[in-house]
């Protein structure tokens, strides 16, 4: 039998042991551990922690410790070790909390799970992120925003069928990934989201808390030394989403700004400038040329025409600050610096017109290829409310 024990701490002043959650971790039917590296640390940082590796498995073993542990177990069960189970369980008030996913075989589970009117049924849950409007459950849910799921090894969770007698404590939609059901003196617990206690699950806070939560449900108030490191973990987990919260409302002030700032339109000229409209400002943006060669002709004009078009294409997609910062020759006009925008219609080439921007300390100018029979008022319809009555149109 392999062994995880934390140092078991002592109260200085009356010198007794400072009780933690006792927790068997079953490693006799297939599981793989390894995966689940972080469940284990977490686990072994809050409970005292016995890794059963060797057979048999026996009653007396399981009631010295509060909890059995199976994770994603695969192998067969005997059927003595069922009766021991379920004898831990209904007679010695013990604790079976099973948590399994996809891709391992349901029905040796099941014939541990058989007494306690739980098992695993075909159907998964792939969604990475379960939001708390969509869950309902118990006291497990308390102070979780959103369990991550996702897969672990391209492993879903799976689903649970529970009898009448069964409670379910997590439910997405149609679909219970989570189930306890009361026996005699004892509990089982049955999940069927073990990608929820995956390692890169478990790096976030809501999925830890889910876990703390299901530890202090199992826990008794004498294990004051389980229940003093969940404590501790979840005043750090209330510093960070404090500073989290922080850093969201900053976020959230920056993408209000963003919105004040976002498209109302562009003028793609064709030409090597384009022109890109917010509510107060224009941002001219640089569009290169591909390398052309002469002997191309036609095709090379064409091929450089489509280029620019799809260039300025990709640049309409991104926000005004990543619009002005895509080049170092871009740069942006204020509204309110202008003093004339003019649009007019050159006499050739056919369907070109010039734009021209004034300022109290520039001019620009830009050639604008619109189109033969194209409708330049109505393509420009959006710079009416940005430029009022600085705005002429000469066709």
């Amino acid at each position: 039998m392999g062994i995880l024990r934390p140092d078991v701490k002592k109260d200085e002043q009356t010198g007794t042991a400072e009780r933690k959650l006792k927790l068997l971790l079953d490693k006799l039917h297939g599981e793989e551990h390894n995966i689940y590296d972080k469940l284990i640390k977490l686990l072994s940082e809050r409970c005292q922690v016995t890794v059963l590796n060797k057979k048999p498995l026996d009653l007396k073993l399981l009631t010295e410790n509060d909890v059995f542990l199976l994770i994603s177990p695969n192998k067969s069960w005997e059927e003595l070790e069922v009766e021991t189970v379920r004898r831990y369980v209904e007679s010695h008030g013990g604790i079976l909390v099973a948590m399994t996913l996809d891709g391992r075989k349901p029905e040796r589970l099941n014939k541990l799970l058989e007494p306690f009117g739980l098992s695993v049924i075909r159907g998964t849950v792939g969604e990475k992120y379960l939001d708390r409007d969509s869950l309902e459950g118990s006291h497990l849910l308390e102070g979780v925003e959103s369990l991550a799921l996702g897969t672990v090894w391209l492993y879903e969770s799976t689903k649970i069928a529970a009898s009448n007698e069964a409670e379910v404590v997590l439910q997405y939609e149609d679909a219970t990934l989570g189930a306890k059901r009361p026996l005699g003196k004892g509990t089982a617990y049955l999940f069927s989201c073990l990608p929820a206690f995956g390692n890169k699950q478990l790096d976030r806070i809501d999925n830890r808390r889910f876990l703390d939560n299901l530890l202090k449900s199992v826990a008794k108030p004498a294990m004051t030394a389980t229940l003093e490191v969940i404590a501790r973990d979840e005043a750090l987990a209330a510093q960070a989403i404090g500073k989290d919260e922080a850093l969201v409302r900053q976020a959230t002030a920056r993408d209000e700004a963003l919105a004040a700032q976002k498209l109302m339109g562009y003028i793609i000229t064709g030409h090597s400038e384009d022109l890109f409209f917010t509510l107060d400002k224009l941002i001219v943006a640089k569009i290169f040329s591909i390398p052309s060669f002469t002997r191309w002709g036609f095709w090379s004009y064409t091929a450089d025409a489509f280029y620019r078009g799809v260039k300025a294409g990709d640049l309409s997609k991104l926000p005004p600050d990543e619009i002005l910062k895509s080049d170092k020759h871009n740069f942006a006009i204020s509204y309110d610096e202008i003093g004339r925008f003019e649009i007019r219609k050159k006499a050739f080439p056919i369907g070109a017109w010039k734009i021209t921007i004034e300022t109290s300390t520039d001019k620009h100018a830009f050639d604008w290829n619109l189109g033969v029979g194209r409708d330049v008022r109505k393509h420009t319809s959006f710079l009416v409310p940005l430029l009022s009555d600085k705005l002429t149109i000469r066709d």
